[in-house]
């Protein structure tokens, strides 16, 4: 039997605020110190008994002070009832009975017997409450009934049975409503929240896992004067939070059983027993700037002994921390087994306040400068606190019993006071994949395979199936700070971390930290690989966790370490806290304690659409235009690679992100091309399940050749199901309650969204009769969402899941400003993003400028996405007196092309035949398409407005030589004008305007009205035709193709009739026509002649004019020709 070390009674001693915990074996020792302690007003809390005996166990928790008389205790009748209540079961099983202030509580361990009975006997005479394993399950038992009562229970589960005098009634549950959140609250189905806008006047029970209560301020109180038992009752659950919340009157504030890794944040207890009651098996829970101020003296007549926080019966592994604790006796209490626990950095206000431990294995101090606890009773000399040093630390530890404080506060609240201001964390830094080079020795020479130096270094870094390595003596051992690559992308596109390196090193330099380092990794592993593992260097494997150990152990100013993670960096990050955890839970560390920040900077916490193209097809992954590494190389790469998998979109990212990944076109007549996708999926994937089948080709599909890009790879789902247990493990993780997380993403770039697929008319080459079939083609749909690579909503997820604080890159006022083009890549690079990082490090306040931002940038301008898919170049031109290009340059003394986008916040990729080129509005000077083949190509020109809508503008199947120059300006009107130069002399002999909104085509090739009229314009040193008045005037015409094929328009021609000019005297020159007149206002096709006719009559018009005759094509153009009338 566990009791309290008994005071005697005659003592004048005061109780201390946290009280040591012994052990009894005898019985009848326990008895009669029950009895004395009833007499003094102390309550056994805990018995255990066994059926047919009298062995008992039990831990006790003091409630009533010993100077309360036995009148006094008499005045509380429920107590000595529920003492004098016996409980037994058959089969014989061990039974736990906890006893307070008008309740008890029944706990029965798994029995391993199918069924057992629970017999309670003498039951006192009054209204009872009976509450099987939750507040939901209730048998009421009225005054006056049989004092004994049974339940027949499932004896391989645990069970709890609360027996109450008084009724509670709310719950708050995981369903629409939130159980009874609604009635007093708002209940958020997304995040699990109940935030309460009114208060409480009853008991409170959370009954499912993952739940919040956010208190508001609100209060919960029994509403008539005290209530029994817990306000808050939290039984068998995990990762709950209660927060913001005053309770008030109720013998315990917030009571726990089995309940582990929960959350009690900034609450405020008012009560006459327990603040805090963690009762039984509950494990890494945390009471974290909480205020509890249980007094003695709340019930009329009865002194209470209070007690602040109180852990008993294996309760392992909880922290208390940053509480203040104004109570009349007990601060904490702790029993003898429970272990692992941690109280420091408390306010202990009450005097008496000496707190006193039993077991040495919970620690109430952590070393500096977090320090120990503040107690009132010990701050002066006087007292035995002297700080000869002024740094707020009283120079001699403080022990009570086995436990010691080595470094006790002097004042409140001392360990917010800073005592240094130059003593911030050492950081480690994980940077993205393909962030760190990989090397190998080739005849004891070292050979660089990333960065690539040629498509051979590639082939070098394939895996197996399974995910490994081809060649097991790939290395790493730094990142890349600024690329090598033998022909750098302009002088600013070479640096990658190289200004964050600097920006740490200065932090070193200026003593801010001590250290700092980077984790170079091999990125084509498995993270939690990595993180378990290690990743090898030339000569060692190298622990990612001994890593982190390192910058605690340097001397770190603080003792802690920040982690600023790059991309698929901040996957590993997460998954290292989450190992730390899970280490801590298993008593192996506690180096979770010592990560002070994580800075999580354009990670793609729930993937990123454009990795399911870049594995599909090695879309956008070309080096050097491919010189260094093309598609197929690219493709093969990431075929087998762990790294990139971990890159997918995950279930998350299906459910939260608007876009699809995938969407799916087909024509009205089945192509057979995307056919079976639009079958098995629709337009758009819109599920987890779809998803998936779609990247294992579930829709019938089957794996191309390598050299085929065009078409998707079907993806490994052995390799896929351990990216997807990768996210089940980190998507939803939480931090630790004092780990500051920030998010940073940036914003204004056009970012993949989804790819779409559609099938392509392979053009028809010139004098073709029929064309071949169809063919896959693929186009990426644009966000301006994103940082290039990857979408806002992905990288600001924990922020969504209200873990972390937000922030964004505004790449496109950065770009504007210095005129340059950062990115994903190389966001690092940008120096205010290094100075809001630096500010994070040395906990100052947060450096924001116009560029790094706390809330949503605002697009401010209209933008373009152009794309061609044709044998054509596409480059842009800005306004500039120079003009500034984005596009492809081929250097005629190299083999290879490069990308150069020099234009403001302008992209340029290709893929297959398809160029893609995004500008803004605003910078689009001009357009210029050459031809490199002969067929026809397709501008297609998508303007975004700064509000998301979008209007399409496209010139269709306009002819192509590799002869042929075309310029794509914006006219006065804002129209797109297409100026076509088919020989490339210099001198267009086509314009074509499309209005904003519409497709228009090519004009037909209309070489003038044929016999019996003369075309003056077409036909040279021909004279005007003079027709009879009144006859019939056969008008004809052909229309061909770019390549001579006569050809029907897609609508009949318009008679536009004639128009009377001038007198003249000239007799007729042709001959007498007497065919039918047509009648209406179209021509009609002669499929014989291949031509269209419209017979005009000439009846009824006055002779010696000169007539105009007009007709109008459904391109728009309007043709006229003059004849005669005499």
């Amino acid at each position: 039997m566990v009791i309290i070390d008994f005071i005697n009674p005659n003592s004048t001693t005061d109780w201390p605020p946290v009280a040591v915990l012994g052990n009894t074996a005898n019985m009848e020792i326990f008895m009669t110190v029950l009895k004395n302690a009833l007499k003094f007003g102390v309550v056994v809390l805990i018995l255990v008994s066994f059926w047919g005996g009298h062995t008992v166990n039990a831990e006790d928790t003091i409630l009533l002070n010993e100077s309360a008389s036995t009148t006094e205790t008499a005045n509380l009748p429920f107590i000595q009832d529920f003492l004098d209540i016996t409980i037994s079961s058959s089969p014989e099983t061990e039974i736990i009975k906890e006893i307070s202030l008008g309740s008890s509580v029944v706990f029965i361990p798994i029995a391993g017997k199918e069924e057992i009975t629970i017999l309670l006997e003498n039951l006192p005479n009054q209204d009872l409450y009976f509450y099987i394993d939750s507040l939901e399950n209730v048998v009421q038992r009225s005054a006056n009934e049989s004092p004994n009562t049974t339940f027949t229970l499932n004896g391989y589960e645990p069970h709890l049975i609360f027996i109450k005098t008084q009724p509670s009634t709310k719950t708050i549950r995981n369903d629409t409503t939130g159980g009874d959140c609604s009635t007093f609250g708002i209940w958020n189905q997304v995040t699990l929240t109940c935030t309460m806008t009114q208060d409480v006047f009853e008991v409170i029970q959370i009954v499912n896992d993952n739940i919040t209560l956010d208190g508001n301020g609100k209060i919960v109180k029994w509403n008539n004067g005290f209530g029994v038992g817990s306000g808050i009752n939290i039984a068998f659950r995990k990762n709950i939070t209660v927060k913001n919340l005053i309770i008030e009157g109720f013998d315990s504030g917030i009571g726990v059983f089995q309940t582990t890794n929960s959350r009690f944040l900034n609450n405020e207890t008012r009560g006459f027993g327990l603040g805090f009651f963690l009762s039984f098996n509950d494990f890494d829970n945390l009471i974290d700037g909480n205020v509890v101020t249980n007094t003695a003296g709340y019930i009329p007549g009865v002194n209470i002994i209070s007690t602040g926080i109180l852990l008993t019966q294996n309760t392992q592994r909880t922290t208390v921390r940053n509480n203040t604790i104004s109570v009349t006796n007990i601060g904490v209490a702790m029993s003898s087994n429970v272990n692992n626990n941690k109280v420091y950095n408390n306010n202990f206000m009450s005097i008496p306040n000496i707190s006193s431990f039993s077991n040495s294995a919970n620690l109430i101090y952590q070393p500096m400068p977090i320090g120990g606890n503040y107690y009132r009773n010990h701050d002066t000399p006087e007292e035995g606190c002297n700080d000869i040093n002024n740094d707020f630390i009283c120079d001699t530890a403080i022990s009570f019993g086995n436990v010691t404080d080595n470094f006790p506060w002097k004042i409140p609240d001392g360990w917010k006071v800073p005592t240094c201001t130059t003593c911030f964390s050492n950081v480690l830094f994980l940077p993205g994949i393909m962030g760190s080079r990989l090397y190998e020795q080739d005849n004891g020479d070292e050979d660089q395979l990333w960065e690539p130096n040629t498509n051979s270094d590639v082939e070098d870094l394939y895996l197996n199936p399974d995910g490994t390595s081809m060649n097991l003596d790939i290395y790493t051992r730094d990142i890349i700070k600024e690329t090598n690559t033998p022909f750098p992308a302009g002088a600013l596109g070479q640096n990658i971390y190289k200004s964050f390196s600097e920006t740490m090193d200065q932090l070193v330099t200026d003593q801010k930290i001590k250290k700092w380092k980077e984790y170079a990794y091999d990125w084509r592993q498995d993270i939690e690989d990595i993180v378990s593992n290690g990743t090898k260097y030339q000569n060692e494997t190298v622990s990612l966790i001994d890593t982190l150990q390192s910058l605690v152990d340097s001397e770190s100013k603080n003792g802690k370490v920040t982690i600023v993670a790059h991309s698929n960096g901040g996957l590993l990050a997460k998954t290292l806290l989450k190992k730390l955890q899970d280490d801590k839970v298993a008593g192996i560390n506690n180096l979770i304690d010592n990560i002070d920040v994580l800075i999580l900077v354009a990670v793609p916490e729930i993937g990123t659409a454009k990795a399911v193209p870049a594995i599909l097809h090695g879309y956008d992954q070309r080096i050097l235009s491919g010189w260094l590494m093309d598609e197929i190389h690219a493709r093969e790469l990431g075929r087998n690679m762990l790294g990139a998998y971990g890159l997918l979109p995950s279930k998350e990212y299906i459910n939260h992100v608007d876009a699809s990944p995938a969407t799916f076109v087909d024509n009205a007549i089945p192509s057979g091309i995307t056919t079976q996708m639009v079958q098995a999926f629709g337009g758009v994937i819109d599920s987890y399940d779809e998803y998936k089948d779609f990247l294992f080709g579930n829709e019938g599909r089957t794996n191309p050749l390598i050299g085929e890009t065009n078409l998707p790879i079907n993806l490994s789902q052995d390799l896929f199901s351990q990216a997807e247990s990768l996210h089940d493990n980190i998507d939803a993780w939480t931090p630790p309650e004092d780990m500051r997380v920030i998010e940073v993403a940036g914003w204004g770039l056009e970012t993949v969204a989804s790819m779409e697929y559609y099938p392509k008319s392979v053009s028809c080459p010139p004098g073709a009769v029929t064309c071949p079939p169809y063919a896959l083609d693929e186009r990426p749909r644009f966000t301006s969402d994103g940082d290039g690579t990857v979408v806002v909503p992905s990288a600001q997820y924990m922020n969504f899941l209200g873990n972390a604080e937000k922030y964004w890159v505004d790449f496109k006022n950065y770009n504007t400003i210095l005129r340059l083009n950062r990115e994903h890549k190389d966001i690092l690079e940008v120096d205010s993003l290094n100075n809001f990082i630096k500010s994070i490090i040395e906990a100052g306040d947060v450096a924001l400028d116009n560029v790094v931002k706390d809330n949503e940038p605002i697009d401010t301008e209209n933008r373009f996405r152009i794309s061609i898919h044709s044998p054509v170049t596409l480059d842009a031109y800005d306004y500039a007196t120079v003009p500034n290009h984005t596009g492809k340059i081929c250097p005629p003394d190299f083999d290879f092309c490069y990308v150069e986008e020099n234009i403001t916040n302008s992209s340029y990729m290709e893929f297959g035949e398809g160029k893609y080129l995004n500008l803004p509005e605003d910078e689009m000077g001009s357009i210029e398409i050459k031809g490199i083949d002969t067929g026809i190509f397709t501008y297609e020109s998508e303007k975004v407005l700064t509000n998301g809508t979008t209007t399409t503008t496209i010139f269709k199947d306009i002819p192509v030589t590799p002869e042929t120059i075309a310029e794509v300006t914006l006219n006065s009107a804002g129209a797109l004008l297409l100026q076509l130069d088919q020989n490339g002399d210099g001198v267009p002999e086509t314009d074509i305007i499309a209005p904003e909104g519409r497709t228009v085509t090519m004009p037909y090739v209309f070489s003038g009205f044929l016999q019996p009229i003369n075309d003056t314009a077409h036909q040279i040193d021909q004279e005007k035709s003079i027709f009879k008045a009144g006859s019939t005037v056969p008008v004809k015409f052909q229309l061909r193709k770019y390549d001579g094929t006569i050809m029907q328009a897609d609508s009949a021609p318009i008679w536009l009739g004639a128009q009377m000019g001038a007198k003249m005297n000239v007799s007729a020159t042709e001959s007498v026509y007497n065919d039918t007149a047509t009648t209406g206002n179209t021509y009609k096709w002669d499929p014989e002649s291949q031509q269209y006719i419209y017979n005009w009559s000439t009846k009824k018009l006055p002779a010696g004019y000169w007539y105009t005759i007009s007709t109008k094509l459904d391109d728009g153009n309007v043709y006229s020709v003059t004849i005669g009338l005499k």
